[in-house]
């Protein structure tokens, strides 16, 4: 977090340097998205104000960066309001348009669903690869029961949905769009193997997205297809805009360790998480990813390569700066999901200890 304080820094001082600069602003935004929980809520809204120094051009490009940005953290309601400013600048774009139809049915709002898929059909006809891409859409949101009832969705929905999604990909060929869309219907029909495929295929056409990277590499994962998600890990790292930080960053470290690229887990693991934080649960994660693989083993030999010492000294350093910041717990080791959803390695499990001894005959 100190080189984003930092590069903050220096660009508030340019802006004092250079004057009113829409570039400087657009920068501010996406380094305030980078922020996390209530700082980076604080941040755009601070700067939201900023956006009516501008007008034109200009101006629409802040509420994009704004809207982008408060995607980024998940704040849907400053999402729609954004958007839905530059929908008012541009009421004939249709990219602008569908992304607000798609949040209308994310969130339940009927009415606006409708409102945003009449735009849609006034700009694109009836039968126009946009409006069939809706319809599709609306169709997947309605077989998905949600994650109370897995057990529930309806297949019928699914079949209509591909069939509509299968003639959109002949009027688009190779779009990135149409197989990210196919890659959920098959996620929500339990065919994780097309599913990958799919997101695959995304990918290869020029998806760039990092969630879309998370989710085939979470696939792959599960499947214990390591050394494909390992590929998949060295392409989103080669990927100029991405940053492997965060939840990325646990991912392409996990990946890494079951591929047996123990320096690259390191590396990954330093960008995901700062070994200055304040959470104890984030140095267990560290001091995990930076013992060797033998460490796990009650059974290791005593000699092990320079390289292992190493390993353990950085792995046991982590886990007493765990205990520093958390001192009332006592640490066992037991295995529990990752953040991938299985149980690679192993991850401390906490317990209280209790106030009396129990008796022992």
């Amino acid at each position: 977090m100190g080189s984003i304080s930092q590069a903050e820094s220096v660009m508030v001082a340019a802006g004092q340097t250079l004057g009113n600069r829409v570039e400087i602003l657009l920068a501010r935004i996406r380094y305030a998205a980078a922020l996390t929980g209530d700082a980076a809520k604080v941040k755009l809204l601070e700067l939201e104000e900023s956006a009516t120094r501008f007008c034109g051009a200009a101006q629409l490009n802040v509420w994009r960066a704004l809207a982008a940005a408060a995607a980024a953290i998940g704040d849907t309601d400053r999402w729609r309001i954004h958007v839905t400013a530059v929908a008012e600048k541009n009421p004939d774009d249709l990219q602008v348009i569908h992304s607000l139809y798609f949040g209308a049915l994310q969130s339940g709002s009927t009415d606006d669903a409708e409102r945003w898929l009449q735009e849609i059909r006034r700009i694109d006809g009836n039968d126009g690869p946009e409006t069939l891409l809706a319809e599709a859409q609306r169709l997947m949101v309605s077989a998905n029961p949600g994650p109370t009832d897995k057990g529930a969705v309806e297949h019928g929905a699914v079949e209509q949905a591909r069939e509509l999604f299968n003639k959109v990909a002949v009027q688009m060929p190779g779009s990135p769009r149409v197989a990210l869309e196919l890659a959920q219907l098959e996620t929500l029909a339990g065919d994780e193997d097309l599913a990958i495929d799919h997101y695959t295929k995304a990918i290869d056409a020029g998806e760039n997205d990092p969630e879309v990277f998370n989710r085939l590499i979470r696939l792959l994962y599960k499947q214990r297809r390591f050394t494909e998600a390992a590929d998949v890990v060295e392409r989103l790292r080669n990927t100029a805009t991405v940053s492997l930080t965060g939840d990325l960053g646990r991912v392409a470290a996990e990946v890494s360790i079951r591929s047996q690229d123990l320096k690259q887990a390191s590396r990954f693991a330093e960008l995901a998480v700062s070994s200055e934080s304040p959470d104890f649960r984030d140095h267990l994660w560290l001091g995990q990813i930076s013992l060797p693989p033998l460490a796990w083993n009650c059974c290791a030999p005593a000699r092990q390569p320079r390289s292992s010492f190493n390993r353990f000294s950085a792995g046991f350093r982590q886990r007493s700066c765990a205990i520093r910041i958390q001192p009332i717990c006592c640490f066992r080791w037991g295995t529990l999901p990752t953040s991938q959803g299985t149980t690679p390695m192993r991850k401390p499990c906490i317990d209280v200890p209790s106030r009396k001894r129990p008796s022992h005959r």
